[in-house]
């Protein structure tokens, strides 16, 4: 089938995709108008056509990623979106990854949730469900909008309305390529991103996006309730939705710290990247709602103060997905996407929802009773509502930071040299001023635990409640001391810090089992605090005492290219080197597809050298599809019950990029050598001598196992065995040549420790194997069993063979084909076999030559004689009258067995994930405990 009746047999599923697009876009609005009509009449039938919609909404949204997913499995490069994120060599289990890779997967993702999360919501009770669902379904009409990929008249440029995931890469791209017909065959995916091939990347984005999705919940049922007289009736579904989101939304921004942490190489799970604070703002936003929400389900008090909390939440996530998909991080994230042309639509995104919020908030919720008196200082509802507003503060403070590109980019438009305002240093800015949030919220939590609502009986409790927080203090302050002198607490900041987490474990801890009885109706928010206590704990432990147990600048400062070792240790393949207390040896690589995984031991030993404890790591590389550059390096972790051990690796630079190889080749200076088999050549530092030439692809193999001598035709190998004039070391070499259809190829040997780099001359190809044109063939006539002698070969057919097997004959049907299995003998004695192959098809003879490249000897079976029984060969062998072969010899040649390693130990870096964990349990426990009290 030729390319252009390819592509019109596949253009049906970009057609139907189009209009599945454009379906969910206009059911999303239709939807939209009926729950509005709905909301505002309570009319049934309003209600059943908004339903209709949303379910049509529904079908489309997951027909279109139905028919995404399936044009990536089929590799259907003519559509732009599978070009870009899937190649032939993609590994299947990579596929969904791949799916949400780009833009458009990531918003079909972000709408698949909210269809899921919409159709629960649907059908829950119409006072508040209504209104709910008409936000929602406005939010679906915007996200969809993304994907149309429609261009509209504006002004002097036509304005793009969304980026549609199937679009043709024809129209996309401007190249000659696409003059030709047949130029799907001519083109390859680009395949994913190589960060992106890691199984949190499987798992991580949908759970982000299920929390990104839950967060808009409690915004619609805010707009609902602001436009109600029914703001009471909302606190609880209300509150058990952000608890839901907050849950979701936490997990993904854990599993994205763990992919950091495993995939990145920064060395840690947190850097203070800007997509990850503009993800983190949100969850503080809604974490801050949930306490003012529980403030006024108890008391009736901060209830407009709830919404606007979620209100201003799900604004802060579309300006994260405004942040990380308009290209305007693209110079300071790593997570950010590249510009797709959607700035403008975004901002109106942003504009039109955060304006609904606005309105509704100060036109709305006009019958919401206000408190006729201000909370007791000494009331749990005043420092709840305290809490909320530092963590408010706190995303505050990120997000300002964060949008200093965005401030820079508005002020370009009015003075074209502004020099744009950044942020050198985002882990000390940011850890200057978080720690203070850090330490406030750890003493606020650990103290308000005890306070009851509206201060109830606060003459009788005040006494019991000094007494535990006495307690607390005290034991806190006994732990502090004796924890400070064991780790390092730099600065007094760092000793509050500390006191800070230790002390909101403590007192929740005693809550939980003195006040609550371990009541679970009662627990959910003393296991979050406490959970935030040991992140404090693992924060000191990992972030203050990491150790360096690599960096040699002395010894080793100038050993690799480039230098910039204060960190590192150089370690020599199989060459263990002691640092600190550890044993290190580089063992060796492994090559897997695009994957090459470095092998590295490490031996803690004491003073006796008696080994306390070993570990083998697997840091690795990953090429990109071409192999023309590592495109990312992971690290290798050991993971400790009280530390891990982070190390990161890296070849020397001429084996991370080919541009670097090429340069470092042309500045070798090579000096020509003929040598002769069994000859001993000499220079000032090495001594050479001459091996048999080694013509089979198998020896080459065995004597060179880091080649793929399959690929090719033929190969032909020189050992040579150089000996150090200074050491005496022997070092054997098999520097090669190959050819693959016509062409010849390299395939050099370096020896490290001399420094060299030996390669033969291309012409011993030509001197060595004959062309066919230039063979000089003679017939030879045997029968099955007959023995011939011809140019010193003598020549015995053995058998037949009707079992044919070779990469040169693909069988037809009614071809009869035979091999004729030839036993010869040359001039030395020397045994050998080959198989040429004779073939009958349609009344047509064919031949397959055989050629054995140790003998240079060619073998044609070219006529059978079924009356005689006679066989007619062809034979020619090579003119072969080398004597001496030109061998290329270069010092100065960089290292190629060499890791550049840093490892860290991070004492305590499972307290980070424990307390997270915790956290997120106690989020989790208060979810379940609210849904059963109440069933919606």
């Amino acid at each position: 089938m030729d390319t252009v009746s390819y592509i019109g047999e596949h253009l049906w599923l970009g057609t139907l995709g189009h209009l599945t697009v454009l379906l969910a876009f206009v059911s999303a609005l239709y939807g939209a108008y009926a729950f509005f009509k709905g909301f505002r009449s309570e009319d049934t039938l309003w209600k059943k056509a908004g339903r209709a919609a949303y379910w049509t909404h529904s079908v489309a949204v997951w027909m279109v990623m139905g028919l995404i997913l399936y044009a990536m499995i089929s590799h259907w490069y003519e559509y732009d979106y599978v070009y870009r994120t899937v190649s032939d060599d993609s590994p299947m289990r990579f596929l969904l990854a791949a799916f949400w890779a780009d833009q458009e997967g990531s918003f079909l993702l972000w709408m698949f949730w909210h269809c899921v999360l919409g159709l629960v919501m649907m059908y829950r009770k119409p006072r508040w469900s209504m209104g709910t669902m008409a936000t929602l379904c406005l939010i679906q009409a915007f996200l969809s909008s993304m994907l149309l990929g429609l261009y509209l008249p504006f002004g002097s440029e036509d304005f793009k309305f969304g980026s549609n995931p199937f679009i043709l890469v024809r129209d996309v791209y401007q190249a000659p390529i696409f003059a030709n017909a047949d130029y799907l065959t001519l083109i390859q995916g680009r395949g994913l991103n190589p960060l992106l091939q890691n199984y949190w990347m499987t798992i991580h984005p949908p759970v982000l996006f299920l929390g990104f999705a839950s967060m808009s919940i409690p915004f619609c049922m805010a707009i609902a309730g602001l436009s109600t007289g029914y703001d009471r009736a909302f606190l609880r579904p209300l509150l058990r939705w952000s608890l839901f989101a907050a849950f979701i939304f936490g997990l993904g921004l854990l599993m994205g710290a763990a992919w950091a942490y495993e995939a990145l190489t920064f060395g840690g799970y947190w850097a203070w990247d800007p997509v990850e604070n503009t993800s983190l703002v949100p969850w503080l936003v809604v974490v801050a709602g949930i306490h003012t929400n529980l403030i006024a389900k108890a008391t009736g008090y901060s209830i407009k103060t709830t919404y606007a909390y979620y209100l201003l939440g799900f604004v802060l996530v579309v300006y994260s997905t405004f942040l990380t998909r308009s290209g305007i991080l693209g110079d300071t994230s790593v997570h950010a996407f590249t510009t797709m042309g959607l700035e403008t639509q975004l901002a109106l995104f942003i504009a039109f929802f955060a304006g609904l919020g606005l309105y509704k908030y100060f036109f709305g919720g006009r019958d919401i009773p206000k408190r006729p008196t201000e909370e007791a200082i000494y009331s749990r509802e005043f420092w709840m509502f305290v809490g909320s507003l530092v963590l408010l503060f706190s995303g505050i403070l990120m997000t300002v930071s964060t949008s200093l590109p965005v401030y820079n980019k508005i002020v370009e438009l009015w003075n074209e040299n502004h020099v744009p305002l950044a942020i050198d240093d985002p882990m000390s800015h940011h850890n200057k001023y978080q720690i203070w949030i850090g330490i406030f919220m750890g003493l606020l939590s650990g103290s308000a635990i005890y306070l009851r609502y509206q201060g109830r009986n606060w003459s009788s409790y005040r006494s019991k409640l000094l007494t535990s927080f006495g307690g607390s203090a005290l034991l806190t302050t006994l732990l502090t001391y004796g924890i400070g002198r064991t780790i390092n607490t730099y600065t007094w900041q760092h000793h509050l810090f500390l006191y800070a987490g230790l002390f909101t474990m403590i007192s929740n801890l005693d809550y939980l089992v003195r006040i609550t009885k371990s009541n679970l109706k009662m627990s959910g928010a003393a296991f979050s605090h406490m959970g935030f206590g040991v992140l404090i704990l693992g924060i000191m432990f990992s972030g203050l005492n990491k150790k360096t147990i690599t960096g040699t600048p002395f010894l080793q400062g100038d050993f690799a290219e480039g230098g910039g070792v204060d960190k590192a240790t150089i370690l020599i393949e199989d060459l263990p080197f002691y640092q600190g207390e550890y044993w290190m040896n580089y063992v060796g690589d492994t090559l897997d597809g695009h994957l090459r995984k470095y092998q590295l031991e490490f031996k803690k030993v004491d003073q006796d050298d008696n080994v306390k404890d070993q570990f083998t790591t697997y840091p690795s590389a990953l090429y990109q599809q071409d192999f023309s550059k590592i495109a990312a390096l992971n690290p290798g972790n050991e993971r400790k019950l009280l530390y891990d051990v982070f190390v990161a690796a890296a070849p020397n630079e001429h084996l991370q990029d080919i541009e670097v190889a090429q340069k470092v080749e042309e500045e070798l200076k090579y000096l020509s050598y003929l040598m002769s088999p069994g000859e001993v050549s000499q220079d000032s530092f090495w001594i050479v001598e001459v091996g048999t030439p080694l013509f089979d692809k198998d020896e080459n193999t065995a004597h060179a196992s880091h080649r793929d001598t399959t690929a090719y035709d033929l190969t032909f190998s020189l050992p040579l065995t150089f000996t150090s004039a200074r050491t005496e070391e022997k070092y054997t070499i098999h520097p090669g040549l190959a050819v693959k259809d016509a062409f010849v190829y390299q395939q050099p040997e370096v020896i490290n420790d001399l420094g060299i780099k030996v390669k033969l001359s291309e012409e011993i190809f030509s001197s060595i194997f004959t062309e066919e044109a230039n063979l000089d063939y003679e017939e030879v006539i045997l029968k099955p069993g007959g023995v011939a002698t011809w140019r010193g070969f003598q020549i015995e057919l053995s058998e037949f063979n009707r079992d044919i097997s070779s990469d040169q004959y693909t069988p037809q049907e009614g071809d009869i084909a035979i091999g004729a299995d030839l036993k010869i003998i040359n001039s030395e004695g020397l045994e050998f076999r080959t198989e040429p192959i004779y073939i009958l098809r349609n009344a047509q003879q064919f031949s397959i030559k055989s050629y054995d490249p140790a003998n240079g000897f060619h073998a044609r079976f070219s006529k059978i004689d079924p009356q005689t029984e006679m066989m007619t060969f062809k034979f020619a062998v090579d003119e072969r009258d080398v004597e001496e072969y030109e061998v290329f010899i270069a010092e100065g040649m960089p290292r190629s067995d060499i890791l550049i390693v840093e490892a860290n130990i991070f004492p305590g870096i499972n307290l980070v994930w424990v307390g997270c964990l915790m956290m997120l349990a106690g989020l989790l426990l208060s979810l379940i405990v609210k849904r059963r009290a109440s069933v919606t």
